[in-house]
């Protein structure tokens, strides 16, 4: 099996001689330390490290990943690598003599001797006290780039900067910013996020007056539109290249539709999973844990609404409810913002913190030709105000189960606007789905809170008529209804 080792275990595990990844073997452990295969030579009395026999099938990152560099290598291959693959030097901007280091060095220096201008999240405060003048600088970590983000107070002016610790031709990051204070928030407008080189000039200025003295809340946003994707969404496989062999990585997998990822303390870090039928994120409360089944030799985990539907069309080899196998309190279980802003929320904060976000991009109001521009908390004020009647509505929050209107409603469904419209009669209900932007041939499948489940298909725009049992009209017309939409490319009954 071959695997991508991930940043937090190289970061955290480094040759103690040179301060590279644990990359070129063999790995040594000599005074209860590591030393990795390009400084073991200069060393005696090593002891062989178990680790090697789990590097020899892994691929690890270069180490100059923060200079731009995107490959991907086996061990093997490691060395040869970074004979032509140079690292760059900076000057850390916080110590008081000029010190060089190599770009890799940078998070472990910060840590070591800076520990308090590190950003974990994309926000800080600034005291704004009788002093005249203040100078900041954090070091901040996103995916595979590295910022410096500073910070000046003068008497007259605010200036914010962010600059990349890496060439800025590779991909386009633009950044802005939000401060928050008692009585006034500040938005800037996109600039384009330059390397530590050339950033000189390409500031936000704000003057000072704007601002009572206090605290000020800072945000910042970091947004990438070059050609590194965040997602990869492509059903198509990418392959990476091992000596003469080609390993495939399939990005089709289970949970390519994750909204967030939550954590929990138990014995380490465990992921709470998504249903593997819908896609959507397992809220677990006290009243319905979580639930998974075993089909075909292998376990699949689904929400209480997917369970009670595939209980009535398919046979289980065998399913396993919570009480005899996994649960745990929400109480306990943080989610991580989809927007990676590194927010931990509860459940029920979730969906609050993640359509007020900061971070998440701008997109088009769904409404005709509207041309408002906003994020989803912008676009539900703004539907409200400009567009809501009694015959229609907006949805924005990311999750399938909603109640059954007679309107027409705009519905965020992870990515894209979709617009349901509902008209009922005693035998049978229509419902006109319309994929905004998505002209595809779509399925549709609805589930009622009686576990009875409806699974109907038919092209973008078309009406589709769902004949009812008559006893399902009650519960159609007052209760809730989970809402699953998936491509017709993905049947729903090969799925499970």
């Amino acid at each position: 099996m071959v695997f991508i080792v991930p940043d937090t275990f190289l970061e955290n595990y480094t040759c103690s001689v040179c301060y590279k990844y644990l990359s070129v073997i063999p790995v040594k452990i000599c005074r209860k330390k590591n030393i990795c295969g390009r400084c073991v030579k200069n060393e005696s009395s090593e002891t062989d490290s178990m680790y090697n026999k789990i590097a020899v099938g892994a691929l690890f990152k270069c180490v100059n990943q923060y200079d731009g560099c995107r490959s991907i290598l086996p061990v093997n291959q490691v060395e040869a690598h970074e004979k032509i693959c140079k690292s760059k030097v900076h000057v850390c901007p916080l110590c008081p003599e000029a010190v060089n280091l190599e770009t890799y060095l940078f998070i472990q220096h910060f840590r070591r001797y800076h520990k308090n201008h590190i950003l974990e999240k994309c926000y800080f405060e600034l005291e704004m006290d009788n002093s005249l003048y203040q100078h900041q600088i954090y070091l901040y970590k996103s995916k595979n780039n590295l910022f410096f983000v500073k910070v000046q107070i003068k008497s007259a002016t605010l200036t914010f900067t962010i600059s990349a610790l890496r060439d800025e031709n590779l991909e386009e990051i633009y950044q802005r910013f939000r401060i928050i204070c008692v009585d006034s928030i500040i938005e800037t407008n996109k600039k384009l996020v330059l390397s530590v080189t050339k950033s000189e000039g390409n500031s936000f200025i704000i003057s000072r007056s704007l601002f009572i003295k206090g605290k000020l809340h800072v945000l910042f946003e970091l947004e990438s539109s070059g050609v590194t994707k965040v997602i990869e969404e492509s059903g198509e496989p990418s392959t990476l290249k091992k000596n003469n062999s080609v390993i495939k990585i399939d990005r089709k997998v289970a949970y390519k539709l994750q909204i967030s990822k939550s954590e929990v303390n138990i014995r380490g870090k465990i992921f709470v999973p998504f249903c593997f039928v819908c896609s959507d994120v397992i809220c677990i409360d006290d009243e319905n844990d979580l639930n998974y089944i075993m089909l075909k030799d292998r376990y699949i985990y689904v929400c209480l609404h997917c369970l009670l539907y595939i209980k009535r069309i398919k046979s289980l080899d065998y399913w396993i409810d919570s009480e005899d196998s996994f649960t745990t309190s929400c109480s306990r279980i943080l989610y991580y913002c989809q927007w990676e802003c590194g927010t931990a929320c509860y459940s029920e904060e979730l969906l609050f913190h993640e359509i007020n976000c900061i971070n998440q991009p701008t997109r088009k109001c769904p409404f005709n030709d509207c041309d408002f521009m906003g994020k989803l908390n912008d676009i539900e004020r703004h539907f409200d105000s400009t567009h809501k009647t009694n015959e229609n509505d907006i949805y924005v929050y990311t999750s399938f189960v909603l109640i059954l209107p007679n309107v027409e409603m705009y519905v965020w469904l992870k990515g894209y606007f979709v617009i349901i419209k509902f008209t009922f009669s005693t035998d049978f209900f229509n419902l006109k789905i319309d994929y905004r932007g998505l002209p595809k041939q779509m399925t549709l499948v609805i589930v009622l809170e009686s576990g009875r489940g409806y699974y109907v298909s038919g092209p973008n725009g078309t009406t589709l008529r769902l004949n009812l049992s008559e006893y399902d009209y009650d519960d159609i017309l007052n209760g809730y209804a989970k809402i699953i939409i998936r491509e017709e490319t993905d049947n729903f009954d090969n799925c499970i």
